[in-house]
């Protein structure tokens, strides 16, 4: 029992030797900067015009600072102007730092309908969204003089109210922004859309399609590059047609050019047309003038009620045989 108590008193000893304030010296370097070393008792203690405690500064005024340990004035206590802050005064009565006029401590020295007191330069200002002119806004902000409110500028938004109805407050930059599905022009609508002024809204654009029903009843909306191509059949310009063709204006189908044929039907009777080079071709059996008959034949282009009209005919005959499709004028030797 007694050993246990002796070993507790040691140990109280150790700790008490572990909080002191005091610190064992040889010399000054031993101790801190607001310190010195009492070399007789060999021990750091605090040295002339520092302090370690409020009760150090003999001065109702003044707290011992413990970043510096020098006597500094309570906040807001002085004796003199110079001990106050540049905006302030000493007012003697008290020994307190209050504000010199002009400036402010707290917003119950400004107008407390239009005031607050700007603590970074301690002046009244007007409060946040008032003003008196155009310094007291934010960036995006202009001043109304009249109202002594600070408005967006043109483009610029607090609230949604603030833009037009088809744009949204971006809070971020405080800019008026496009709603999806809206425009503000047509760099906001693809190649083949123009913005509308008046709905904001992209819409195709002339010449150009969406659906079928934008384009004319011979034509189809090609989706790839929204354009109206013609219908298989018909045709926009004599570039859907080929080389021999042109395209009809009223109908919009490929024609035939004059003298080249799709089909015999394009031809006259007495032709055929050649698929190969399109072109109306004489039909076996037929003319189109004595040229295209033998020395001693005539193509008969006389009276087209005849059956040789455009038949190659001999020039005399003496026979039915010798008149192809008609007969023989045996009085005037001509096939009828």
């Amino acid at each position: 029992m007694i050993l246990s108590l002796m070993i507790l008193a040691v140990a109280l000893v150790f700790l008490a030797g572990c909080t002191s304030s005091t610190k064992s010296c040889a010399s000054d370097s031993n101790c801190q900067a607001y310190q010195k070393c009492d070399l007789t008792k060999k021990t750091c203690v605090i040295a002339p015009g520092f302090c370690n405690a409020d009760s150090e500064c003999n001065d109702t005024l003044k707290t011992c600072s413990q970043d510096t340990h020098l006597c500094v004035y309570k906040a807001n206590k002085c004796r003199v102007d110079n001990d106050c802050q540049a905006w302030q005064v000493c007012v003697l009565s008290s020994n307190d730092c209050k504000p010199k006029a002009g400036f402010c401590d707290s917003d119950s020295l400004c107008n407390n309908q239009t005031q607050v007191c700007d603590m970074k330069r301690h002046v009244c200002a007007p409060k946040p969204g008032t003003c008196v002119s155009q310094f007291d806004c934010l960036d995006y902000q202009k001043c109304n003089i009249e109202k002594g409110l600070c408005v967006p500028l043109e483009g610029r938004c607090d609230i949604e109210s603030d833009c037009s109805a088809w744009q949204t407050c971006n809070m971020t930059g405080h800019t008026c922004a496009v709603k999806p599905g809206f425009c503000d022009n047509d760099l906001g609508c693809s190649k083949s859309q123009v913005c509308d002024p008046q709905l904001k809204r992209c819409v195709t654009a002339p010449g150009f399609c969406a659906t079928d029903s934008d384009c004319k009843p011979y034509q189809l909306c090609n989706p790839v590059n929204n354009t109206c191509d013609a219908r298989r059949g018909y045709c926009n310009s004599g570039a859907d047609c080929s080389a021999y063709q042109y395209c009809e204006p009223n109908s919009h189908t490929c024609m035939a050019l004059p003298g080249r044929c799709n089909s015999d039907s394009d031809c006259s009777f007495y032709q055929v047309c050649d698929p190969t080079s399109s072109r109306c071709a004489i039909r076996q059996g037929y003319c189109a003038d004595t040229k295209d008959c033998n020395y001693n034949e005539n193509c008969d282009l006389s009276n087209p009620a005849l059956n040789t009209y455009h038949r190659c005919v001999l020039l005399s005959c003496s026979n039915d045989a010798q008149c192809p499709g008609s007969t023989c004028n045996i009085d005037t030797n001509r096939c009828r």
